[in-house]
Parts: structure tokens; sequence; C-alpha cells
């Protein structure tokens, strides 16, 4: 007999009906449960309205019984002095009133003085709760629950003074309620309850007041089942499940009941038995269930059998042909029927698959030739390429070297290198740094043009630039590394002789920038060195503030010649001893555009024409020529303003001796964010104050273009 499996076809058919069945289910058990959850709620709110009817009957009691006494305590036969008369006058009105077990009068020292049932010997009632609270309020008061000394049968005593002509208390009437009477309405309630349940009201000090069934048994006594009482008591409203104390599971529902006959809260418990409350809803699940599973049955029954006409027999078919599919046989098929149903399409689409699987088969021969060929055509690209091929494992080891790549190396045939390490072939100094370059390889996937000193099997060596890349598999995973080699041997030597080249240029540009300045200082001796100092502290500003060194050398070589449109000045101007008149100021303050206009049309590296032209602006817009404020003052320029006021101040002129240092640190301090930049200020005072700046060490230092 064939095993069933969970694998099999149609036991998962059978899961799959199951898993629809499921939802049914889980639907009928939440019917179920929120019909006893509303089960719950109704015990609850049976209670809750106990509580109000009850309140409603003890107010009812309370008005009637109050309007009757105050009536009472007016009336002359109870005032007089007659006992007899005073009963027989109640005696007539209690019939009236059903709900009193007897009616009476209390004289002032608490003797009874009248009542409607007779009394053999004198009733003392001075020490009742009821007669000393109305003799102390001198108003309506309630007692406690007693048995009657008269009647002897459990009452609650209502009662009111009668005062006398001077307003008095002259004595008491009273009224005592039934107790049977109280339970009336507990009782009626009970009595409408399921079979077995219970009707409990107690204290806030768990004795019980009422208990049904058994009123007699527990009153006056605490409620036997403790947990219950401290809930009820702590909680004042609410459900709980447990057996009672007779064993009987049931749904105790608690309401707290505002008495004003007892001063206070007290609770009401009703306890309904589980099978009760909750019969219906099991009742009404259990046919649920009933008719759930003949259905199930049904449908389990139908899918076995409909399976196996319906599913198996065209799978068996297609598992068939699956079979000699993977044997070899591409010519075979289902010889199922194509047509419009999911098993005919499924059959279809298994011929087609197999015919394609034929197809491909013929195709993949070709490609295999087509893949030869291809292999034969890179293999011979590769070793005809000007550059070296070579290929490694992970490690590094070489697996393949090509022509190119044995003659750079000097290798005469390829098992000389395949096998060996290809940091072999690298300068031992600059093989940490290869490491590193395959490491990053294996992470990015790519090298490019990363020079090398390379080594030749003859011990000679050549400057190299490789580029790699890693090979991964099908998977994506690393499987190798190909690395091509070209000998930059040419290239390096040229660039050499370039960059010779271009150190030769820049000694040129900076013997023209000196003769430059020279010229300037031939034109106004009083001002020789002038341009070397400023340029040495522009200079140490510059590197003081982290400005970058290229643009420090180009300020310095700038400061060398920031005067050169003085050269445009009259010589009697500049060296003129005396005050100058306002048209020669204006001559020498034209002095930046001059040098400006000589050299604008010099294509310098840096911005030369541009600081010269700004040296004289200032931050708050009152310089020249511009009138430039703020940021839009290059900072090169804001740097030799700086440097070109100290110096100027501390040195001589024709028409001044000099003032000195002291003299030019208090200008730029006293003008610092207003006339100059406040951090290039700042960094001249460290510089000159703390870091022992000297202008004849630093100009004498000479050029450095860097």
């Amino acid at each position: 007999m064939r095993r069933i499996s969970l694998s099999d076809l149609r036991v998962r058919l059978l899961l799959l009906v199951l898993t629809a069945v499921l939802p049914a289910l889980g639907l009928f058990l939440y019917t179920a449960q929120d019909q006893r959850r509303l089960a719950v709620a109704d015990v609850l709110s049976d209670t809750e309205r106990l509580a109000e009817l009850v309140a409603l009957q003890e107010q009812e009691l309370i008005d009637t019984t109050r309007q009757l006494l105050v009536t009472l305590a007016q009336v002359p036969e109870l005032r007089g002095g007659d006992p007899a008369e005073c009963s027989e006058f109640l005696a007539d009105l209690l019939p009236r009133y059903r709900r009193y077990l007897n009616l009476g009068v209390i004289d002032a020292h608490g003797d009874v003085f009248c009542s409607v049932l007779p009394h053999e010997s004198p009733v003392y009632a001075g020490d009742r709760p009821y007669f000393q609270r109305a003799v102390q309020t001198r108003d309506f008061a309630i007692g406690d629950y007693q048995i009657g000394r008269i009647t002897q049968a459990p009452s609650l005593n209502f009662a009111y003074p009668v005062l006398g002509s001077q307003g008095e208390v002259a004595g008491v009437v009273f009224a005592a309620v039934d107790f049977e009477w109280l339970r009336q309405v507990e009782a009626d309630v009970h009595s409408r309850l399921p079979e077995g349940s219970t009707l409990t009201k107690i204290r806030p000090d768990s004795t019980v007041l009422i208990q049904y069934p058994e009123p007699n048994e527990w009153a006056a006594r605490p409620l036997p089942d403790a947990f219950l009482a401290e809930k009820v008591i702590n909680e004042g409203r609410g459900v709980i499940s447990q057996p009672g104390v007779d064993g009987v599971p049931r749904i105790y529902a608690f309401a707290t009941l505002n008495s004003s006959l007892h001063a206070g809260d007290v609770f009401v418990i009703i306890g309904v038995p589980e099978d009760a409350a909750f019969g219906q809803a099991n009742r009404r699940l259990a046919l649920n269930l009933i008719g759930l599973g003949l259905a199930g049955g049904l449908t389990f029954s139908a899918a076995w059998l409909g399976g196996d006409v319906f599913v198996l027999r065209h799978v068996r078919a297609l598992v068939n042909t699956a079979e000699q599919v993977a044997a070899g046989d591409l010519s075979t098929r289902t010889g199922l029927p194509h047509g419009d149903t999911e098993h005919e399409q499924l059959a279809l689409a298994f011929d087609r698959m197999v015919e394609a699987l034929q197809q491909r088969k013929v195709e993949a021969k070709r490609a295999d030739e087509a893949l030869r060929e291809s292999e034969e055509m890179y293999r011979t690209l590769v070793e005809a390429s000007p550059s070296g091929v070579t290929v490694t494992d992970l490690d590094g080891i070489i697996t393949y070297a090509s022509p190119r790549t044995l003659a750079l190396h000097r290798f005469a045939q390829a098992h000389e290198l395949v096998g060996r390490s290809a940091l072999d072939l690298i300068l031992p100094e600059e093989r940490e740094r290869a490491k590193l370059n395959l490491q990053k390889t294996l992470k990015e996937g790519i090298l490019r043009n990363v020079e090398y000193t390379l080594l030749r099997n003859d011990d000679t060596f050549f400057a190299g630039e490789l580029s790699a890349a890693l090979i991964r598999d099908a998977s994506g995973q690393p499987q190798a590394y190909v690395a091509i080699t070209r000998d930059i041997t040419a290239r390096k030597e040229a660039e050499a002789e370039l960059e010779r080249s271009v150190d030769k240029l820049q000694k040129t540009m900076v013997d023209i920038i000196h003769t430059m300045a020279g010229v300037v200082e031939v034109r106004d001796p009083y001002t020789a060195g002038h341009q070397r100092k400023v340029a040495a502290l522009a200079r140490a500003i510059a590197e003081e503030v982290h400005l970058p060194s290229h643009r420090a050398a180009g300020l310095h070589m700038t400061a060398l010649i920031h005067d050169i449109g003085k050269i445009h000045v009259p010589a009697e101007i500049l060296t003129k001893p005396g005050r100058l008149t306002g048209p020669e100021i204006a001559i020498i303050q034209a002095h930046p555009q001059f040098g400006y206009a000589l050299l604008k049309t010099v294509d310098f590296p840096w911005p030369v024409a541009d600081i010269v032209l700004q040296h004289h602006e200032r931050m708050d817009g009152s310089g020249y020529p511009q009138g430039l404020s703020g940021e839009d003052i290059l900072l090169e320029a804001r740097i030799l303003a700086v440097a070109d006021v100290v110096e100027a101040m501390a040195s001589h002129r024709p028409y001044r001796p000099a003032l000195g240092m002291d003299k030019a640190l208090e200008e730029i301090s006293r003008n610092r964010g207003t006339l100059y930049d406040a951090e290039v200020v700042d960094a001249c005072l460290r510089l000159l104050l703390h870091k022992g700046f000297q202008f004849e060490q630093a100009a004498d230092e000479g050029v450095r273009p860097d």
C-alpha cells in the first residue's frame, strides 16, 4: 500500500479544504465567545437595575414614612395624656399601611407611651438609636435593623419628635417597618433569575443584609466567600467567575447601592450559574460545530475522490513525460489534449517547454562552437596587445602571462612566471603598497593607472603603469584578478623634462618680478626695501591664517611688486620732503590703477593685477581706487593692506621720520574690523608681539615661489 505523505498533491488539496473550513470554525468560536460576553454584561446590567430599584424603593419608603410621622406628630390624640386614646387612634390607622408592623409614641423619658400592638409590661425605648437621633436632631430619624421589643420581629424603625408648647421635645412618634416587606423587591427579582441563582446584599463590613435563597440563614453574618466579599468591597462594580460556597460555578456581578436606610453604601451581588448564563451560547455553538463537521466531511470526501479524477491523472502524465525528458529523450510529449482548462494549458506549456529544450540543445551546440571561436579570437588579441596581460588567483599567484608580459619582464617562457607571486615583479620597497592595492581591488572591483617600479628577469627595472580588475563567476563571487601592464619609461622621462622646463620658467618669472621690484626702488630710493619687507610680512600672515601654500606664494610675489604703479608717478613727487598738495596726493593714489594696467595682460598663475589694484581698499569702503568693502576685497589684498600699513608707518619717509612699530600696531589695532580685516590684524599682532617676527631677517630669506 502506498504511504500517504504531506507532500502528496491529494493531501495538500485536503489541507486546502481544511484551510477554507478554519475561518468558519473561528467565526463560530468568536460568536460563541461574544454571546458569553453579552451574557456576562446582562448579569451586570440586571445587578445595576436591581440596585437602582432598591434605591428607589428605599427613597419612596423614607419619603412616605417621613410624611406620615410629621402628620402624626401634630395629631391631638397623640399629644394628649391618654395612652388608650392614642393606641386606639393608631390602631385605626395601621391597617392602611401594610408595610408597618407597629406605630406608637415614646414619651420624653424613653418609655413607650402608646402602641398599636399591646404590651403587658412597660417597654423602654430610650436606648434605641432612632429615638436618640430624633431627640438630638429634633428632626426625622432612621434607626438600625433590630428585633422589636414589642413586635418581637425584625424591623427598621423611623422616628419624628413631638414638640411641646415651648418647643421642647415632649415625645417621639415612631413607625416600625416590616423587614419582610423590605425584602419583597429582592425576593421578586430573585424569583425571575435562572434556577440556582443567588441574590445577596452586604454592608461595607461584609455583613449580609439579604441572601437568597435562604434569606434568614446568613442575615447579620459575614459573607462566607471572603474573596468575593473583598473584591466587591474594593472595586464596587464588576464581574467575576468562580465557584460558590456550594461548589456551583457562577458568574457573580456586583454593584454599589447608595442606601439612605443604611447611612452609606451597600453592595448588591447577583450570582448566576454558568450553565444557565451560557446555556444558549453553548447550545448554539454545538449545533454550529455539528453542521460544520457534516459539511466539512462531505467536502473532504469530494476533494479526495475528485482529486484523483480531475487532478492526479493529469499530474501522472506530466510526471512520466518529465522522467523521459530527464533521461535525455527530448522528443517525448505528454499526450494530453491542449485546450482552455488549466490542466490542458499546463500540458500545452509543458510540451512547449520540452520543444524549447530540444531547440536550445541545438542552439547550445552552436554556441559552444561560437565560444571556442571567440576564445581563440580573444587569445589572439591578448597575445598581440602592446600591453602585458596577467591573470592571478585571489592570492596573487600568476596563472597566465601574455607574450607581452614575458617580454616586458624579459622571461623566455610562460612557465617561468606561472606559479610565482605577482609581487615578485615589483620593487621590494613598493610591495606593501601593492598588497593594499590588491585588497582595494578585491573590495571595489577595479584599480586604474597605478605606477610601480617593476623588475625584469635580468635584475634591471623599469617604470610601469598597472590597471587591474576583479574577475567574478556567474554568481558574483570573486575568482581571480586580471592586470594590464604598460611600460611608461618614455613618458616618465618626458614628464621629468617638462618639470625641468617648468622650474626654469618659474625661476625666470621670479627673476622678472625681482627686476620689476628693483625698477620701483630705483624710482623711489626712500622706499628701498619696502616691497621686500611687506612681502615677507604678508607671506607670514598668509601662513598664520592658513592660506593655501599656492595662494601664499602668489601673495608673496605680488607684494614684491605691489607699488609697481609708482613708476608712473613723477620722481619729484615721490621724493618730495614736505607735505603733498591735493593734486599730488591724487597722482600718488592712482598708482594701484597704474600697476593694474601694467600687470593685467601678464598671464600669472595668481590674480596679481587684482591684488595690486585692491591693496589700498578698506573694509568699510573708505579706501581707493574702487571703494570696495568687506568680502568684495580679495583676502590677499586685505593681508597686503595690513602688511603695507605696518611697514610704511614703521619706516622713514621723505616727508616724515619713522613713526615706529608701536604706532603701527596701535593703528591696526584701533581700526581692527573697521579699516582692516579683523582676522588678518589678529594674525599680524601674534607674529609681531608673540612669535618674534623681524622684518630684516624675513626679508633676507628671499623669494620662496613654492
